[in-house]
């Protein structure tokens, strides 16, 4: 099963843990930092339930069940996001649901990961979480998709169809969705109300797309999974809290050892 994560699911509700200074009387100086869960709920009452399902789906994807699935467009997106939105999280403790997860490449264009080897790059901060483009990799990205998007509208009546019925909300999001049924994606995976209601509304080009358009709730569901909560979800975050590595797997082990 090929799925095509949009960058409001991995940015906006994959993160499930910060880390953050506790203020707390102890006889050593400073003060105490641990990782905690996020509550999401007075923010957004949506971004919790999606996170939910999405521990299972990040799951699923480290066992190699499924293939989860990134493009160049995406992937430009979050170059002029803040970096660690998208990996660990905000700060080196967070923890993300997609850790650990290797996103495939849709397309073909090349990602580079590394600093080329004739550019002397400098990190903005100590840790590059907090940074937009942390080693100055990608200046242009922003001019290059827009110009790429610019050239897709003349070439690919199909793409501007599905941007026509979006009525101009996102002609990148048009794209994602363009893309994934080109590609013969199973599901286009994301958060955005529009589209998915687009979707289920199955107006003009959204009635004979080869792709489904789900919400991580609708994914969950298809893949027979159970959202994490109650007593599953606090084993969860203990299992987070507890390891130093932020990885639930190692934490549990250690438990069973000990």
């Amino acid at each position: 099963m090929r799925i095509l994560v949009d960058n409001s699911v991995r940015g906006q509700c994959a993160l499930t843990h910060t880390r953050t200074h506790l203020h707390v009387s102890s006889s050593w100086p400073g003060d105490e930092e641990t990782t905690i869960p996020l509550v999401r709920r007075g923010v957004n009452p949506d971004v919790t339930s999606h996170t939910d399902w999405l521990i299972g789906i990040g799951a699923l994807a480290r066992k190699g069940l499924i293939s989860l699935y990134e493009s160049h467009a995406l992937f430009l997106e979050q170059t002029y996001q803040k970096s660690g939105r998208y990996y660990r999280g905000p700060r080196l403790g967070d923890y993300n649901a997609f850790n650990n997860v290797q996103f495939r490449t849709l397309d073909s264009y090349p990602k580079p990961n590394t600093p080329p080897s004739n550019t002397t790059t400098v990190l903005k901060s100590f840790e590059g979480w907090d940074e937009v483009d942390p080693y100055g990799l990608y200046p242009n990205s922003r001019t290059t998709l827009r110009k790429g998007l610019k050239r897709a509208k003349s070439r690919f009546p199909r793409y501007r169809e599905i941007e026509s019925v979006l009525q101009g909300k996102s002609d990148q999001d048009a794209w994602h969705i363009f893309q994934a049924d080109q590609f013969g994606i199973d599901y286009f995976l994301t958060v955005d109300r529009e589209i998915l209601e687009k979707a289920r509304q199955r107006k003009g080009p959204f009635g004979n797309l080869g792709t489904t358009i789900v919400s991580p709730a609708q994914l969950g569901e298809a893949l027979k999974l159970s959202p994490l909560v109650g007593e599953a979800r606090n084993q969860w975050n203990w299992a987070i809290t507890e390891s130093f590595l932020n990885d639930p797997y190692r934490a549990a082990d250690r438990d069973r050892r000990e």
